[in-house]
C-alpha cells in the first residue's frame, strides 16, 4: 500500500469528521487534487459534503444536535459536554457555522486523549483507503459505508498497530461483500446496531468482532439460506447478543472456518435459529419450520396484481394465510439499502385473500424490499420460514410499471457491462459517480443518486422494459449501440432524426408525444390502454414496411420508451409491432438524451 499524500490524509481527515468514515479511493483522489490547485483551501470540501447525497440520506432528518454528537461518538467515541454542545448548536442555529464547519473545528481542536483516539482512527482510513484502492476491492453504496463505520468504531485507545492492520484487512474484506450485495448488511443489523455490539461484551474483543461480521457476510452472500436464517434471528446484531452460556466470538470464528456460517449458525443455536430474538411477542407456531434449510422450508416472491395496490405471492407451496400482519415489513430498497417508505402502506388496510395481498394505496414505482417472520404467513405444510424478497414495480403519474423480481442488486461506481447472455433481473444502484450502465436485456431497474449515467441499451427485448428511477435530462442520458442503434439510425448518421410536432414520416427515426391516460409497461404484452394512445396520437403510415422507430410517450412525471417496427404496413400500431424498452419514474428524458455511443446527438427541435 503507497503512503497517502499531505493533501489525501487531509481529505481523509475530513470525510472521518464529516461522515464518521474513510474516503473511497475516487473521492480522496478528486478532493486531493482539488485541494492542491485551491492551495489547501478546503472550503469547496466542506460545501460539497453539506450537500452531498450521502449527508441527505443519512443525515437529512438529524437535528444539529444529532449531528454534533455524532460528530464527537466518530472521532472521540464520547459524547460531547453539555456546555460544548450547547455551544456548537448555538452557532450552528444562528447561522455562524455550519455542520461541516464543526466538524472540522472539533477535529483540530482535539487534545489529550481525544487527540490520540483521533490520530489512530485517522491512520485506520489511511490504510483502509490505500488497501481498498490496491487490491481494486468494492467500496460503494449505504451498505459498504455502514461497514466502513464498523471499522472507525472499532479502533479504540489501546489498539496496537497489528490491531489496526487486522481491522483495516477485514473491515475492507466486509464492505467489498455488501457493494455487490447490500442485502447481507440488512442482515447483519443496522448501521446503528453494529456500532452498538461494541458497546456490550461482544465488543470487548474488537478485532475478533469485526472479523466475525466480515466472514458472516462472505458467507451470507454465498448461501441464500444462511442469509434467511441470519434475518429469521433478527440479524448479527441480535444472534450476538444471545450466544448460548459459555460461547465466545471465538468459537463463533473457530465454527465458521471449519464449516463456514451455516455450521457456525448450528454450533450457535442447534436447536434451530430463535425467530428474532429479544423481541417479544412472536412466539413460534408448534408446527412451523425452525430452520429455513428444512425441506418444509417455502420460498415466496413478489409480483403486481392488476393494481399497484396489490400483490401477487408466488411460492413454492401455497400461501394460505397472514397469521401475524405486525411480522410483515415493506421498505425502500431504492438507495442499495432498506428504508422507511415515505408512505405507510402497510397500515389498517393491509390483507390477503387468496394469494393477493393488498396494501393501502398504490405503491409509487421503485425498488421495494419485502421481508417476513417465521409466522407471518401460514401454509399448507405449517409456516412460511422468514425471509425477504427483492422486487420492483408501482404508480408514477399516468404510468403504471407492472411488477417484477429482484434476483440481486450491483452497487454502481464505475461503467458496467453485464453479458449479454445474463438474463436475472437485476437492480443497478448508482452513487454520485460517472458510469456507463449496460443491463444485458431483461426486467431491470436503474436508480441513479445524483450520478451521471448512461444507460446503453443494445438491443430491443419484447416484454422486458427497465425501471429507471431518478433520471435526470440535464445529466443522465439513453444511448443505443450496436442492433439497437442499427435498427433506429436508418441512415447511419450516428445520429436519432427526431420528427417536429409528433409527426411521422418517411425518413423519421424517432418521436415524441404527450399522453394523458394512464398506460402500463412490464407485462409480457403491451397493454390496450397503450395500444389506444399510441394510436390516438401517430399516424406510421408513412413508415416503410419493416421500418423501425423510436418512441418517447411522455406525461407529466414520467415517460414510456417503445420500439415500434412497421411489420403489417399500414397506419395502427399493434401489439405485436410494438416493443417496450424502459419507464422513466421521475421525469421525461429530453429528445437529446437518447443518443447513439460515440456520436453527438441530433439537438430536440
Amino acid at each position: 500500500m503507497s503512503t497517502p499524500s499531505t493533501h489525501e490524509s487531509t481529505v481523509n481527515s475530513l470525510y472521518l469528521a464529516f461522515y464518521g468514515r474513510p474516503a473511497d479511493p475516487a473521492g480522496i483522489k478528486f478532493w486531493a487534487e482539488q485541494l492542491s490547485k485551491a492551495d489547501g483551501d478546503i472550503d469547496a470540501i466542506k460545501a460539497s459534503f453539506a450537500n452531498s447525497e450521502e449527508a441527505r440520506v443519512r443525515f437529512g432528518n438529524d437535528t444539529a444536535a444529532d449531528r454534533i454528537t455524532e460528530i464527537y461518538q466518530q472521532l472521540f467515541n464520547r459524547d460531547p459536554d453539555a456546555d460544548g454542545l450547547d455551544f456548537w448548536v448555538n452557532v450552528v442555529s444562528k447561522g455562524h457555522a455550519s455542520v461541516a464547519d464543526v466538524a472540522i473545528s472539533v477535529l483540530k481542536g482535539a487534545q489529550g486523549s481525544d487527540q490520540a483516539l483521533t490520530s489512530l482512527r485517522q491512520k485506520a482510513a489511511d490504510s483502509f483507503t490505500a488497501e481498498v484502492a490496491a487490491a481494486g476491492s468494492g467500496y460503494g453504496g449505504i451498505a459498504a459505508v455502514e461497514a466502513a463505520r464498523v471499522l472507525v468504531r472499532a479502533v479504540t485507545a489501546d489498539a496496537t498497530a497489528s490491531d489496526i492492520d487486522a481491522l483495516v484487512e477485514a473491515s475492507a474484506q466486509l464492505a467489498d461483500v455488501v457493494t455487490d450485495n447490500p442485502e447481507v448488511m440488512d442482515a447483519l443489523g443496522t448501521g446503528d446496531e453494529l456500532l452498538e455490539l461494541f458497546d456490550g461484551e461482544e465488543g470487548s474483543d474488537p478485532v475478533a468482532l469485526v472479523e466475525t461480521l466480515a466472514e458472516t457476510a462472505r458467507g451470507a452472500s454465498a448461501d441464500a439460506h444462511a442469509l434467511a436464517s441470519l434475518m429469521k434471528g433478527g440479524g448479527m446484531s441480535n444472534l450476538l447478543k444471545v450466544l448460548p452460556e459459555g460461547m465466545t466470538l471465538k468459537d463463533v470464528k473457530a465454527a465458521m472456518g471449519k464449516g463456514g456460517l451455516p455450521a457456525a449458525l448450528k454450533k450457535m443455536f442447534p436447536d434451530g435459529v430463535p425467530a428474532n430474538p429479544g423481541k417479544p411477542g412472536k412466539p413460534g407456531k408448534p408446527d412451523e419450520p425452525t430452520d429455513p434449510d428444512s425441506e418444509d422450508g417455502v420460498s415466496l416472491g413478489f409480483d403486481l396484481a392488476d393494481t399497484p395496490s396489490k400483490l401477487t405471492l408466488t411460492a413454492e407451496s401455497a400461501v394460505t394465510g397472514l397469521d401475524n400482519a405486525d411480522g410483515l415489513a415493506l421498505k425502500d430498497y431504492g438507495s442499495g439499502a432498506a428504508q422507511a417508505t415515505a408512505v405507510d402502506y402497510t397500515g389498517a388496510g393491509l390483507a390477503l385473500e387468496g394469494t393477493t395481498l393488498s396494501f393501502d394505496g398504490a405503491l409509487a414505482a421503485g425498488l421495494y424490499q419485502m421481508s417476513w417472520l417465521a409466522d407471518t404467513f401460514s401454509t399448507a405444510d405449517g409456516h412460511l420460514a422468514a425471509g425477504s424478497a427483492l422486487f420492483a414495480g408501482g404508480q408514477d403519474g399516468l404510468f403504471v410499471q407492472e411488477g417484477f423480481s429482484i434476483a440481486k442488486t450491483t452497487a454502481v461506481s464505475g461503467d458496467l457491462a453485464r453479458a449479454a447472455t445474463e438474463q436475472v433481473n437485476e437492480a443497478f444502484i448508482g452513487g454520485a459517480t460517472a458510469a456507463s450502465i449496460a443491463t444485458g436485456g431483461g426486467h431491470d431497474v436503474v436508480a441513479d443518486h445524483g450520478g451521471t449515467l448512461s444507460i446503453v441499451i443494445d438491443r430491443f427485448d419484447s416484454g422486458a422494459a427497465d425501471l429507471i428511477l431518478g433520471f435526470d435530462s440535464g445529466d443522465d442520458s439513453i444511448e443505443l449501440t450496436g442492433a439497437a442503434a442499427t435498427a433506429i439510425d436508418a441512415n447511419a448518421d450516428g445520429q436519432i432524426q427526431w420528427s417536429a410536432a409528433g409527426e411521422v414520416g418517411a425518413t423519421t427515426e424517432g418521436v415524441s408525444v404527450t399522453v394523458d391516460a394512464q398506460v402500463v409497461i412490464g407485462g409480457t404484452a403491451v397493454s390496450a390502454a397503450m395500444l389506444e394512445v399510441l394510436n390516438g396520437k401517430l399516424d406510421v403510415s408513412a413508415l416503410a414496411l419493416n421500418a423501425d422507430l423510436l418512441i418517447l410517450a411522455k406525461g407529466d412525471t414520467g415517460a414510456a420508451l417503445f420500439q415500434y417496427v412497421n411489420k403489417d404496413d399500414d397506419d395502427q400500431i399493434d401489439a405485436d409491432e410494438l416493443t417496450q424498452v424502459a419507464m422513466f419514474a421521475d421525469g421525461a428524458p429530453g429528445q437529446d438524451d437518447i443518443v447513439l455511443v460515440g456520436t453527438q446527438a441530433a439537438p430536440a427541435p
